[in-house]
């Protein structure tokens, strides 16, 4: 990666760090997260955990698609995990509006990309 998708990188998880923390799901104030995969200028999978308590850790999604995060136990990988956002998306769609089609075609793009073998 070079430093300037590294520097988006982090900041893309710095951000949904800080929106997590802010929707109380870390109470703690030291967080740490690094990167465990990304689609430069688009997506970034990466860990989330209380800073020292290295057995517990959330995925998190951010990027250019709504802040997730499910716990760490939930997917052994990235890939699993980004498979795991998508279908979160689909079975959370009820009605049918413009909003919850863009959110179909991104949980679709999603799951499209979870099947691409060259990206992971």
């Amino acid at each position: 990666m070079d430093t300037k998708t590294e520097d988006w990188v982090k900041q893309q998880l710095e951000t949904a760090v800080y929106d997590l923390m802010e929707r109380g799901i870390f109470d703690e104030l030291l967080i740490e997260a690094k990167p465990a995969w990304a689609l430069p200028e688009s997506l970034v999978i990466g860990q989330a955990r209380v800073k020292g308590k290295v057995a517990n850790f959330f995925w998190v999604l951010c990027g250019d698609a709504p802040t997730m995060c499910i716990e760490g136990a939930v997917a052994p990988n990235p890939r699993q995990a980004l498979r795991h956002f998508a279908y979160t998306w689909q079975r959370n769609i009820g009605v049918d509006s413009p909003e919850n089609t863009e959110l179909i075609q991104k949980a679709e793009a999603l799951f499209q990309l979870s099947e691409i073998d060259d990206l992971w």
